[in-house]
């Protein structure tokens, strides 16, 4: 019967290093970027999608943030330009009036075909660096695993670690001790021979 695997905690405390972790992982602790406020539906929805499927693998970061609003920005624009393309079709009528006032016109490339062009090679490029795209996506290494929380003084977890550390975590601290009290000089006490003066007078 296989053994169950140790958990983090039980590594961190006894200082081992699990084998079921990735070797060739990075240092860098894996996280959730923040989505911005400003994004429409569309980059809000292709950020979700994109940020589920990453963590799922385990290579996004919260530093990541930057590089997935651009990615995200350009998959809206690159939509927008997709829907016209549909609405008016890839060849457009292109309408001027010539010197001599005559209007002529003649059909040309959909402009937003041009700019969905672009998008399109900046967005693999894009994706290339998340490691998303088939022949990117081996070279994506795996961010490290979370460090475990300390434990809570007091629990077990946290009694097993002082055990561990060479610690006696029942022997109660010491209490300094606390420092002699001075009183401060009163400055308007009448000496012996001041009250016999006084009380000799009345």
């Amino acid at each position: 019967m296989p053994r169950s695997r140790k958990s983090l905690e039980l590594h961190a405390l006894q200082g081992t290093t699990p084998d079921w972790t990735n070797p060739g992982a990075t240092s860098f602790a894996g996280g959730k970027p923040k989505m911005p406020r400003d994004l429409s539906e569309v980059e809000r929805a292709e950020w979700r999608r994109l940020t589920k499927e990453l963590g799922k693998r385990g290579t996004l970061t919260r530093v990541d943030s930057s590089a997935l609003e651009i990615y995200v920005r350009m998959f809206g624009r690159w939509k927008a330009c997709v829907a016209d393309i549909e609405k008016r079709g890839p060849v457009v009528e292109s309408t001027w009036v010539g010197q001599d006032g005559i209007e002529r016109s003649k059909f040309v490339e959909n402009p937003s075909s041009k700019i969905a062009n672009r998008l399109e090679n900046s967005m693999r490029a894009m994706l290339k660096e998340f490691g998303s795209t088939p022949a990117s996506r081996e070279a994506a290494k795996p961010t490290a695993p979370p460090k475990p929380a300390a434990p809570q003084p007091g629990s077990d977890e946290w009694y097993a670690r002082e055990i561990a550390a060479g610690r006696d975590p029942f022997s109660t601290p010491e209490i300094p001790d606390a420092a002699p009290v001075v009183e401060p000089a009163r400055t308007n006490d009448i000496s012996d021979e001041e009250l016999e003066k006084i009380m000799g007078e009345i």
